[in-house]
């Protein structure tokens, strides 16, 4: 009798003591449960800030791409015929290839936020997590070919329109292939005929490519 006694008071108190350890399982896992429903969500946050701001980006990208292509294209014409075959309407058609300098900016705040909160380490696609971080060298990569180029081509232009009446009077007159005989304009157009390549149009068109890829990886995300 004192037996049973005693095992149905150690049962009671087994049973009491498993509630307990349920209890705070079921707890624990509960608030882990929403501790990465909670991190997942704000991965998400910032990827979707991310896709955001690489949107914008590659708006810039093409629209410099476009520069980069009609300036080969003046490129190529400049060198496919003599000073005196060149035509008024083609060379107005460049106008603003030819006066102007544009620099290549890209933004980066989301891609600062997203390795300052620490959400890259919840990341379990690792490929994606690489894509963005290439994506990102490859835009400072464009910004630094395309800005040494027009810090170049700002060079030349200065010399170039300190002479501006000059040049005016020259674009302004009757017979339009004596602009090119003009020491200025030839300095000029011949900085024009050889700097341009067709490798830094093909590194943009390469950019772009890359940062609609990575939009495309990111809205195919993997489980994270």
């Amino acid at each position: 009798m004192k037996l049973k006694k005693t095992l149905e008071k150690s049962g009671i108190i087994f049973r009491d003591v498993m509630v307990v350890v349920v209890g705070i399982a079921i707890t624990f896992s509960l608030n882990n449960w929403m501790n990465n429903k909670k991190e997942r969500k704000d991965v998400q946050h910032y990827l979707n800030a991310l896709k955001m701001e690489l949107e914008e980006n590659l708006n810039n990208v093409e629209d410099r791409t476009r520069y980069h292509k009609e300036a080969m294209e003046l490129c190529e014409y400049l060198n496919s015929h003599k000073p005196e075959a060149y035509q008024r309407d083609s060379i107005d058609k460049y106008e603003w290839i030819i006066n102007g300098t544009y620099p290549f900016s890209y933004k980066t705040s989301a891609f600062e936020m997203l390795k300052m909160s620490g959400a890259m380490r919840l990341m379990k696609d690792k490929e994606l997590l690489s894509t963005i971080w290439n994506t990102y060298q490859q835009l400072e990569f464009l910004k630094t070919a395309n800005d040494s180029y027009m810090l170049r081509k700002g060079d030349e232009m200065y010399l170039f329109w300190q002479n501006r009446d000059e040049v005016m009077d020259l674009f302004n007159h009757n017979d339009f292939t004596k602009v090119f005989r003009s020491p200025t304009v030839k300095r000029y157009f011949s900085f024009l005929k050889i700097s341009t390549n067709r490798a830094t149009y093909q590194q943009f068109l390469e950019g772009a490519e890359q940062i609609r890829s990575t939009i495309e990886a990111i809205d195919n995300q993997k489980s994270f």
